[in-house]
């Protein structure tokens, strides 16, 4: 399966998703050409200046999320940060978890606190009943605009 590299980035200042954005050697978000017009009202500047200087530290203003290569079981692309719910437990449970990147597996993970305690954590990829596609899971926010889905019991 041949998966598109994009990136979307949540833009901390303007508590904004941002889509379409590319990277910097640096790791700081290069955002589209309409952006800056949108914010500035003026001529779109080609980049927006991603770093901010908060009692004598420089912070980043933007977070970087990848695409995972998959799609919901509505046809949604699901990205780092995405709050899924499972559509499939034979039993009618649902389970809310977030969409991660795990370093040491490599891989893009579905992580979930259960109602009972402890936890689990379900590689994505496992989880494909069709090119690209998670079945089993639905995009219901991210945990930017939406983190209070994560602590709803």
């Amino acid at each position: 399966m041949n998966r598109e590299i994009k990136f979307r980035a949540w833009d901390k200042i303007q508590e904004k998703m941002v889509y379409n954005v590319g990277i910097f050697p640096t790791g700081e978000a290069m955002f589209p050409m309409d952006y800056g017009a949108e914010l500035n009202n003026k001529t779109a500047p080609r980049f927006v200046e991603s770093a901010f200087v908060e009692d004598g530290k420089e912070k980043w203003k933007d977070i970087l999320m990848q695409f995972t290569g998959l799609k919901d079981k509505n046809g949604k692309e699901i990205y780092e940060g995405e709050i899924l719910k499972t559509c499939d437990n034979p039993k009618g449970e649902t389970n809310i978890g977030r969409v991660e990147w795990r370093n040491y597996m490599a891989q893009f993970v579905w992580y979930c606190k259960l109602k009972t305690g402890g936890a689990i954590t379900c590689e994505l990829s496992n989880h494909l009943e069709k090119e690209g596609i998670a079945e089993s899971y639905k995009i219901i926010g991210n945990i930017y605009e939406n983190p209070d889905l994560l602590t709803k019991k």
